[in-house]
Formats: structure tokens, C-alpha cells, sequence
């Protein structure tokens, strides 16, 4: 009588063990982009039943998360020990997972436009939550060669370690699953143990670093955009830098920084450089790797810092002052320094907040005309958001908004700000922010008479014109292309 009693407990326990998706069930796993360091989380949720060809179905959503790429089957019912799924593109039902597989067993899954085929390599178990459960060692293959599917291991009620049960089109270069980070149902809960918790938080350090690999600063560069109909429109753009990778240079790491723009739906980005930090010192490698410095956050007041082409007689700005700002809880150093008149109407400066980097963005000291400012027309450039992971950390006080686009029509989208510096000079300008390609050019005096004509090739070092045959005073530099500028120029 023991041994019946026995095994009539053992059912229901086994039957509980078995029940795949039940309602409330809830899975969230990590999620990347291919091509940014942008990341989120993936929830899906058992929100339902429902009756599909008379068999009670799970219903499975998707309530969080990105969903350009993969194909998810969203109804699933188990039958005899197996995970069926509602194939959406056939109107059928197929196989997706056999729980009484044994090493050496293999099935197919019909799929849109191919098949994929399961192996089972090995079998165990794990200890979860006070359950013992099955585990599987899988190896997925497509008959077609047109579909991936990148499940390697199958827990029983949890599921793939390391994405739902899905597949994808390889060409595809949009989401990546990087993990199942926790399960949770009304029996059992799991918690993956390389994760602190189940949500996507990250410490934020106690003061910023500028080398954190998780740093993101979001820059908005605003310049006149004007036209013969509308002389005094503005336009302005924001681009976003941020590190994705490192590499090793003379025995170094150096976290890679790259530039990306926000306006045009771009997944592109640019490298600028190796970036880290000793102390107090950034240091840059460049793509020449050729190594600068880029900040030194041990600066006293009274100290001069070096702006590399800043085209001035004297190319250093003087601490003037330092104060603290708090960021996160944490007081950083802020250095103001001195201002460089370039004309009467503008004029260079720059300020720093330690570890952030320049207010006009985390590569200003490399790239001086970010730091003009004009009293009588709109060209400024400024860091607008400083994000840690997905911490906003500081926000410029002047913008609503981390992403402010401002554009005056579709034919305008590749039009990049052009700077002239230094202006006024006595010998060359340096022209900044023409598109590749070749650029005639000429300049007249106030009156329209040309005086020098010439052309400009654009490459990752701005072109410069010789101003030293031409008078003192002012004259007017016309560049020609795909959009035409005119820009004062004044001879000292």
C-alpha cells in the first residue's frame, strides 16, 4: 500500500513539473543593439489562454523590449510530453520541444521558409528554486540554411538560457538576445546569478571617470542655416558620443570612442579615437596613433591648457576659477577658464566638469571652433546630457531635451556646419566641416571683386587658405557646392 501511496504522489509532482507557460508567467531577458551600445530589456509574459483548432493554447506576449528581427511564436500547448507552437505563416500546428528527449533523440520545427533540426547532445538536471528540473544540451541546425536559431540550452519551465524559443534571419542586424537574466511564476522563481537583480540597473560610480566604457554624451551643435527666402533660420543637430570596444596600443587598453548622428536614422558611427585615463590626465590616440593629451582634471587656477590648432598667437586658455558642481550625489570639480576674443562678436572659451569632460563636448580640446560663441548670430555647440549606462547623470540647464533636432527640410540633412578659424587672422584660416568632395571657393572684398580664387579638398584635416596676399580688413570667403556659404573674413 506504501509503494501505490508513493507513486500516486509522485504524479502530480511530475505533472507540476511538466506544465510549460503558465499563466502569469513572466521571462525577461537582456537585450543589445548591433550597432550602439544602446540596451534594454525583453519581457515576455504568459497574459492568457485562448482556443486555436480546439486545443487551449498559452498566449505569449511580448510587453517590453525590441522585436525587429526574431520570430517569437506567441501560442504554445504541450501534448504527451511536447511543446507545440501555432505556426502563424502555414496555419498550423508544429513541434517545438520534446521534454522526454533523451541524448541521440532528434526532431524538426517547420518554421517560415525552412526547417530547423534539434539534436540533443546531453541531459541533466538543476536545483531551482527547490525544484529539481531537467535540463537539455541542444544543437539547432536549418535544413535550409535560412534561418538561425541560437538556443543551445533548454531548462525545463524556464526554457533557453539564453533566448526564448526563436529564430531569426541572419541578415538581420537589429536586436540581440545576451541572456535569460530571471523567470518568475506563481511556483517558482529564478534568479540568474550573475546579475544583482532582475531589472537592467548598473551602479553609478561614485565620481565619473572619463574612460568609464559606459559614458554617453549627447552634443547639440546649433549654426545659422539661412537662405535667400528665409535669411535668418537656425538649424541645430545633436550627435552622440560614446565608447563601444577597446584596443591595445604600446602595451595599453584604450577604450574605442566613437561619434554618431542623431538626425538622419543613421546606425552608423565614427571613430575618433583611443581614449584613457591615468590620474587626473586623458590621454587621446588618435587614428594616426599618434598620442595627446586630451584633459588634465589636476589643474590649478592660474594653469594654461594648450588648445592643438586652436590658430591663435597664443593657443592657451588660463584657469580663471574653480568651483563644484554635485553630480549624482557627488561634488566634481568645475573649471572655468578665460575668454580669447576672436572678433567683436565672438568669442572662444571653455569650461570643464571633472571627468565629464568640456561643456561643448567630450571632444572640444580637439576641436576649437566648438568652443565660439557669437553674440549676434546663433553657433554654439553644447553638451546637452551626460549618460551612465542609462543613468542620466547631468543635463544642461538651456535644453528641454538630451536630442534636439531642428532641421529646415530633407534636402538639408547632409548640410554640416562650416567654421572659419581663427577669424580675424594676419596669415591662414582653417575651414572646418566640409563634406568630402572638392570645393571651389573664392573671396571679394566688400564690393564683390574677386581677389583669390581656388579650390578646397575635404579630408580628416580641415584644408587652409593663405590669407597673407590679401589686405587688411574685412572680406567675404564664398564656398561652392552641393549648398553655397558665404563667411566674413578679416585680414589683421
Amino acid at each position: 500500500m506504501r509503494k501505490i501511496l508513493t507513486l500516486l504522489f509522485l504524479v502530480p509532482l511530475l505533472s507540476s513539473a511538466q506544465d510549460w507557460a503558465p499563466i502569469g508567467a513572466t521571462w525577461t531577458y537582456k537585450q543589445i543593439h548591433c550597432c550602439s551600445p544602446d540596451s534594454t530589456v525583453a519581457v515576455i509574459q504568459v497574459v492568457g489562454d485562448t482556443i486555436i483548432e480546439g486545443r487551449s493554447c498559452r498566449n505569449l506576449q511580448m510587453t517590453s523590449g525590441w522585436s525587429f528581427c526574431y520570430n517569437t511564436p506567441r501560442f504554445h500547448y504541450e501534448s504527451n510530453d511536447s511543446l507545440f507552437y501555432w505556426n502563424e505563416t502555414d496555419n498550423n500546428f508544429a513541434l517545438l520541444f520534446r521534454w522526454d528527449a533523451l541524448p541521440g533523440d532528434s526532431w524538426s520545427t517547420p518554421v517560415a521558409g525552412d526547417t530547423l533540426l534539434w539534436t540533443v547532445a546531453d541531459t541533466g538536471s538543476v536545483l531551482v528554486d527547490g525544484e529539481m528540473l531537467r535540463t537539455w544540451a541542444v544543437s539547432v541546425t536549418s535544413s535550409q540554411g535560412i534561418m538561425y536559431c541560437p538556443i543551445t540550452e533548454v531548462t525545463e519551465r524556464l526554457g533557453p538560457s539564453g533566448t526564448p524559443f526563436t529564430w531569426i534571419w541572419p541578415p538581420c542586424d537589429g536586436e540581440i538576445y545576451t541572456g535569460l537574466r530571471c523567470y518568475e511564476d506563481s511556483t517558482l522563481s529564478w534568479l540568474n546569478p550573475q546579475f544583482p537583480q532582475c531589472a537592467l540597473v548598473e551602479p553609478v560610480p561614485a565620481a565619473i571617470r572619463f574612460d568609464d566604457p559606459l559614458g554617453m554624451w549627447y552634443v547639440a551643435r546649433t549654426y545659422p542655416e539661412g537662405n535667400i527666402q528665409n535669411p535668418n533660420f537656425a538649424a541645430t543637430r545633436t550627435t552622440r558620443y560614446f565608447f563601444s570596444g577597446s584596443m591595445n596600443f604600446a602595451g595599453e587598453t584604450w577604450n574605442r570612442l566613437h561619434a554618431q548622428h542623431t538626425w538622419d536614422g543613421s546606425p552608423n558611427s565614427t571613430f575618433q579615437g583611443g581614449i584613457r585615463q591615468v590620474g587626473g590626465l586623458v590621454l587621446f590616440l588618435d587614428t594616426l596613433n599618434v598620442i595627446d593629451t586630451l584633459y588634465n582634471f589636476d589643474v590649478q587656477v592660474g594653469d594654461s591648457v594648450r588648445y592643438p590648432d586652436f590658430g591663435a598667437q597664443n593657443p592657451y586658455l588660463t584657469v580663471e576659477s574653480i568651483d563644484t558642481v554635485m553630480i549624482a550625489g557627488y561634488p566634481h570639480r568645475r573649471y572655468h577658464f578665460s575668454e580669447y576674443p576672436q572678433t567683436l562678436e565672438d568669442v572662444f572659451t571653455d569650461t570643464w566638469i571633472e571627468g565629464m569632460g568640456s561643456i561643448h563636448g567630450p571632444m572640444a580640446p580637439r576641436m576649437p571652433a566648438t568652443l565660439g560663441y557669437h553674440y549676434s548670430f546663433p553657433d554654439s555647440t553644447r553638451t546637452t546630457c551626460y549618460f551612465h549606462w542609462q543613468d542620466l547623470l547631468w543635463q544642461h540647464p538651456g535644453y528641454a531635451s538630451c536630442v534636439t533636432n531642428i532641421l529646415l527640410g530633407v534636402d538639408e540633412l547632409a548640410a554640416m556646419p562650416i567654421a572659419v578659424y581663427p577669424n580675424p587672422s594676419a596669415a591662414t584660416v582653417a575651414v572646418a566641416g566640409l563634406p568630402a568632395g572638392r570645393h571651389p571657393f573664392r573671396i571679394t572684398d566688400l564690393l564683390g571683386r574677386t581677389e583669390v580664387l581656388g579650390e578646397l579638398s575635404s579630408t580628416s584635416v580641415p584644408p587652409f587658405i593663405d590669407l597673407r596676399p590679401l589686405p587688411c580688413g574685412v572680406h567675404l570667403l564664398h564656398l561652392e557646392g552641393a549648398r553655397f556659404h558665404t563667411i566674413r573674413l578679416v585680414k589683421e
